[in-house]
């Protein structure tokens, strides 16, 4: 039985991990996930109507990938990973950015502090 109930051939992909890192094999993955024609649990559709809700509560965030997972085909070395991203505002949020919501897509807005400051003795960025 596999370890990871997405992952049915876990076993192999682990092995091809550990070889790569040791330098005598490769991994085959890829960027997205092949959808596959049936899901591989039953996870329930997230409906939500609130689009600050969609972007900015964690929990829904958590459901919504839940959801988009378990229409993974996870063949090859392709690992079942959730993706937090929501968009070029992720990292602005992080840093304390004002979010700018729209149905597309989440930017930065208004910077709320400064983040970064210049030195005045070195000259680097801190």
């Amino acid at each position: 039985m596999s370890e990871i109930s997405w992952k049915p051939n876990w076993s192999e992909t682990k092995r091809h991990f550990d070889d790569f890192w040791n330098r005598k094999g490769v991994v085959l993955g890829r960027w997205g996930v092949p959808r596959a024609s049936t899901p591989t649990e039953k996870v329930e559709a997230v409906d939500c109507l609130d689009i600050n809700e969609y972007y900015l509560n964690p929990v829904l965030r958590a459901k919504v990938n839940h959801y988009r997972l378990s229409f993974g085909h996870y063949g090859a070395d392709v690992l079942p990973i959730s993706n937090p991203d929501f968009g070029p505002g992720l990292l602005a949020t992080f840093l304390g950015c004002e979010p700018g919501i729209s149905e597309r897509t989440v930017t930065g807005r208004r910077w709320t502090g400064q983040v970064i400051k210049r030195s005045a003795k070195v000259h680097v960025w801190q």
